[in-house]
């Protein structure tokens, strides 16, 4: 299974050609004409229907139930979807751009696992990230999924049932800032030291306070989807969270 110290490697890594470009101008000159040249037809569609994780237009999308692929380029391209599909018809590149967001994956192909690179700007303040994944295969099925970036990693994991259909989606997602961090810990370590010393002027006991450095704790939050088929397909998934269960998505046909 792909690791989570892999692809901070492949992120430095990617940091490390960049160079002095800014990071669109590298995605667009730099790495998208690789993947480019393995595009045999473009489609377009007018939500994120052609994702590697399982049922996330059913998870993420504010109108699943008319997500699809259109059958001609829309007269309006803006926040529709642009997807380069090779001869296997696997997308390659996939972008969406609007007045305020720019975003662009890019997919290569190795066996059972799919290596993604993610890049997403908000125009509106001029921030941008760029983000790297793997997408592990195993038996024509997705199992495992995982994306790193310098602020989060988000990974995800599937159950199928007896028919081979997704029915549970774990996915957790852990938020982080090196620097942020390190710069919590600092000040945790700092307030211990001013403890220890004001203890130590009162003549009270030190032992019970911690001598190693505090590290700060990452915030991770943890969603459980449940999905739930009828003759017709896909009837609805539930999301579990806390113990609790709300419907995200219902659709009736």
């Amino acid at each position: 299974m792909t690791s989570v110290q892999h692809l901070q490697k492949r992120l430095k890594d990617l940091v490390q050609m960049q160079g002095d470009l800014r990071l669109d101008e590298f995605f667009q000159k730099a790495l998208l004409p690789d993947y480019s040249v393995h595009v045999k037809r473009w489609i377009w569609a007018n939500d994120q229907v052609l994702d590697v994780r399982p049922l996330w237009i059913q998870r993420e999308s504010s109108a699943p139930e008319t997500a699809a692929v259109l059958t001609l380029p829309p007269l309006d391209k803006a926040c529709k979807w642009n997807y380069g599909l090779d001869e296997m018809e696997r997308v390659v590149v996939a972008r969406q751009d609007s007045d305020y967001s720019s975003d662009l994956r890019l997919y290569q192909y190795k066996g059972d696992l799919i290596e993604g690179l993610h890049f997403f700007s908000y125009d509106s303040n001029n921030d941008s990230y760029m983000s790297v994944s793997e997408c592990e295969r195993e038996d024509g099925r997705t199992s495992f999924y995982l994306a790193v970036n310098d602020f989060e990693v988000d990974s995800e994991e599937y159950e199928y049932d007896q028919l081979g259909r997704v029915n549970r989606i774990t996915r957790e997602r852990n938020f982080y800032n090196p620097d942020a961090e390190d710069a919590k810990a600092k000040r945790l370590q700092s307030d211990l030291d001013r403890l220890r010393a004001r203890r130590r002027e009162l003549g009270l006991d030190v032992a019970n306070v911690l001598d190693d450095t505090v590290l700060a704790k990452p915030s991770v939050i943890v969603m459980e989807y449940a999905a739930a088929y009828d003759e017709k397909g896909l009837c609805r998934i539930d999301l579990h969270r806390d113990g609790t269960s709300s419907l995200v998505y219902q659709r009736n046909n």
